[in-house]
C-alpha cells in the first residue's frame, strides 16, 4: 500500500509539474501571438507606405515628363524664332 502512496505522489508532482509547464507555455504563446500580431501591423502599414511612395513616384515621374515635353516644345519654338528675330534685327539696322 504504501509503495501505491508514493506512485500516486510521484504522478501527482510530475502532473503538477506538466500543469506548470503547460500554463508557462501557454503564456509564452499568447506573449508570441501579440508579438506577431504586432509585427504584422507594421508590416502592413510599411507595405501602404511603400504603396503610396510608389504612387507618388510613378505621379511625379509622369509630371517630369510631361515637364520634359513642354520644355522641348519650348526650346523648338524658341529655336524656331531665331532666324525671324535675326532678320528683323538686320532690317532694323538696315533702316
Amino acid at each position: 500500500m504504501e509503495q501505491v502512496e508514493q506512485t500516486r505522489e510521484k504522478l501527482e508532482a510530475t502532473n503538477q509539474s506538466l500543469q506548470a509547464g503547460k500554463k508557462k507555455a501557454q503564456e509564452e504563446n499568447e506573449l508570441l501571438i501579440k508579438q506577431l500580431h504586432k509585427v504584422q501591423e507594421e508590416l502592413e502599414k510599411a507595405f501602404l507606405a511603400k504603396q503610396q511612395l510608389e504612387q507618388a513616384a510613378k505621379a511625379k515621374g509622369l509630371e517630369l515628363q510631361q515637364l520634359q515635353a513642354r520644355m522641348e516644345q519650348v526650346e523648338e519654338a524658341r529655336e524656331n524664332w531665331r532666324p525671324p528675330i535675326s532678320r528683323c534685327k538686320r532690317a532694323i539696322k538696315d533702316f
